[in-house]
Order: structure tokens, then sequence, then C-alpha cells
């Protein structure tokens, strides 16, 4: 399937430093992982405007004179290890299917019209990606949909003796994704974490439990399912009113001894602070545990623990 990309969601939040290259990878990488999985999609093509995809794939681009294209030029050098990049590249099939837009005699005649518009403030830049959604019957698609948030937009059409004001069909996701049918390792879960799990946020050694899930023998599915009950329950809560006895999965606290005496196994430091937490909380699944922690100062959700029981006075592991 084709979506079009909106270059204009891209090029005016380039980045001006190597970490805001990695956040944008990373904006970029989600948002495509939920039109894909939202969609059901096995394969997925993006159109791309021919500056668009001179950003994202600058591998050759040795020339480059913006700072946007060097940070992005030095992310992709690393490519293999930049978790940004993966997340983003695992939205699609194999190989990354980003095209540049045809020439299209449609759209652009050698008297350079009709010629689309689309006012943002005072500027009207030309708009190549909702252009050709438009004269193609697509969508267009936004990387960043918290200030891209409409199902429609209206571009201007200027020709020769006319403009007119048409409508764009626009892209969004729903706040709900089931991905499990597309998930064929531990490793897509982790990748696609923060589309899945978006009230969650993982810590400890979860990335090494979670990559060393296994769709054969149902582990991913148990995990999948138990996570996205939290997940789902947290959705649209403050962390003081999330009431987890109402979700119809088994959760308890440890009892005074075990976290006396074994309450090491269940701490986990809180990303981003210095802080270490006692993850007392845990999801009952069979032998195996789910550790998370309420933190009422950041106001979210931590998952620090997924495996097998954890030893207490009566289980020694």
């Amino acid at each position: 399937m084709d979506l079009v990309m909106n270059e204009l969601s891209f090029q005016y939040n380039l980045p001006s430093s190597e970490e805001e290259a990695i956040e944008c990878l990373e904006a970029l990488g989600r948002t495509l992982q939920k039109y894909r999985l939202e969609l059901g999609l096995n394969k997925l093509s993006i159109l791309a405007e021919g500056s668009f995809k001179q950003c994202l794939l600058l591998i050759k681009n040795e020339g480059a004179e913006d700072e946007a294209h060097i940070y992005f030029q030095e992310l992709f050098k690393k490519a293999k290890k930049t978790p940004a990049l993966r997340l983003l590249l695992s939205a699609f099939s194999s190989k990354p299917k980003l095209k540049k837009l045809p020439f299209l005699s449609i759209y652009k005649p050698k008297n350079e019209l009709p010629f689309y518009t689309y006012k943002e403030g005072e500027a009207e830049p030309e708009i190549v990606g909702f252009a050709y959604a438009y004269e193609h019957a697509l969508y267009a698609v936004s990387y960043n949909n918290s200030v891209w948030d409409k199902t429609e937009y209206n571009i201007l059409k200027i020709e020769e003796t006319a403009e007119q004001e048409v409508t764009v069909n626009h892209f969004l996701e729903s706040s709900s994704v089931d991905a499990f049918n597309l998930l064929r390792t531990g490793g897509n879960l982790w990748d696609w974490r923060e589309v899945i799990f978006p009230n969650l946020v993982f810590c400890g050694k979860t990335e090494t439990q979670i990559c060393a899930l296994s769709l054969k023998s149902k582990d991913i599915q148990i995990a999948y399912d138990k996570l996205k009950k939290l997940d789902e329950g947290l959705a649209g809560k403050r962390i003081e009113d999330f009431d987890y006895k109402s979700l119809g999965i088994t959760i308890s606290g440890e009892s005074k001894s075990t976290k006396r005496d074994h309450g090491e196994l269940r701490t986990f430091l809180i990303p981003k602070t210095e802080r270490y937490e006692l993850f007392e909380l845990h999801i009952k699944s069979g032998d195996w545990r789910y550790h998370f922690f309420l933190d009422k100062e950041t106001k979210k959700c931590y998952v620090g623990y997924i495996g097998k029981k954890l030893r207490t006075k009566k289980f020694k592991t």
C-alpha cells in the first residue's frame, strides 16, 4: 500500500542537534508503525517528495550544507547501532520502500500549473505531498500528529485562469492498536513498545526479557495480553486515580517478609532520575510475573520485570 508523506510535517521541524534528530526519527518511526499496524499492512510504501527523501536517506549525500542533513547523515552511518533508526526501518516489511514521487505531467506540466499551496500563518509554501495525494485519491500522512491532527486538509489549487480549494484525505491512526498479528519476535514487541503500550515505560532489564520472548511457546501472546490490559486500564487515567483491581487480571503486592528479605530483586531505577523504587505490584500469570510501579512523581507507570516468578520466602529459585 502506498501512503504519501506530507513533507511539511517534517521540514518545519528539522533537528538542530543529533539528539533532536534521534527524537525526530523516533517520532517518525512510531507514527509509521501506527499507520502500518492500524491498517493491518504487511508491506508499507511511503511516497515522499524529493527533499524529504534526501533528508532521510543521506548516505550518499556527502555535500549537504543543511545542518539537519548532516545530523541525519551521521545517524545513518551508525544505522545498526541506532535504536531510533531500527524502529523507523522496522515499519517496513524488509528494506524501506521510500520512493521519490514520480514526475507527473498532470501535476507539473511545462507551464508549471497547476500549483498547489497550503497556508501556514503568513507563508504559502508549495505542498507536493498533499498535491500528489489529491491527484491520485490517496491518503497523506504526517509524522507529527500532535500538530497535523485532522482527517482532511484543504489546499489551494492554482490554475492559469482559476483558483480552487480542494480537500486532501489525511490518515489518522486510532488510539487503540492491536498489533499482535504482526509480531514475529520478541524484538518486534520491544521495537514497537511505545506504539503498542503508549501508557507504559519499560526499565530494568525488560529489553533483554522482552526480546527473549518466543512466539512458538506463546510467551509473546501472554506478555502482550497482560501488558495490554495494564496499558488500556491506564488510558486517560491519572496515576493517583488508577484502580488496578478493576482490570480483570490478577494483580497483588508482596508480603512484608518478601519485601524485607528479597526486596532488592524487585527494586529498579526510575529512568531519567536517581531514584530506585520497589516494584512490588505484579501481574500474575501461571509462574510468570510482570512487576510494575505507579509513580506519582512522574505520573507514569513503569514496568521493571517480565519473567519467571522471583524468589520469595516460600518460593526458592
